[in-house]
């Protein structure tokens, strides 16, 4: 409903004016995510909670992250640096992290590793159902946030058939 003009008296260009919206859309999600797991029982529901509500905030927010996938893919005209190095991403990352380890510390989760690898394999399934779902344009799974479990499986199980 603005004129392209007024847009750019707040943002002096395309890249800031995208880097303030998933600024702002990650510090509502950090916010929803510290709230609700913050009523967990024990680190296995903390890490279901966490993903639940990663997947309803992405499937209620899709058109904002359709632009961010979108724009992400466009290096030229989103530097990625500067996407991985706002302040908000970067505590989402240590709430992650901590996650992990709290998972680690109660054996939910191997030690084996380091948490801050874990935490960005555990990002790294998220962008990947997600980014998957809103290409989907049938939507053959229906709600993000039903896939929950299954992303919570495959983080603790793997794909791996188990003897």
């Amino acid at each position: 409903q603005y004129a392209t003009g007024t847009v750019y008296l707040y943002f002096k260009d395309k890249e800031a004016l995208y880097l303030s919206l998933v600024e702002q859309k990650y510090k509502d999600l950090l916010s929803i995510l510290k709230e609700e797991t913050a009523k967990a029982q024990g680190v296995k529901e903390r890490l279901e909670i966490f993903i639940r509500e990663n997947l309803s905030f992405f499937e209620r927010n899709q058109n904002s992250f359709r632009i961010f996938f979108t724009e992400r893919n466009k290096s030229q005209t989103i530097r990625v640096s500067k996407l991985h190095n706002l302040p908000v991403i970067m505590q989402h990352r240590e709430f992650v992290k901590d996650l992990i380890k709290s998972s680690q510390d109660e054996g939910l989760v191997k030690v084996d590793f380091p948490a801050k690898q874990i935490a960005d394999m555990l990002i790294s399934i998220f962008m990947s159902v997600v980014f998957n779902w809103l290409r989907d344009e049938t939507k053959s799974t229906k709600n993000l946030s039903h896939m929950s479990g299954f992303v919570l499986d495959m983080f603790l199980n793997g794909a791996g058939k188990h003897k």
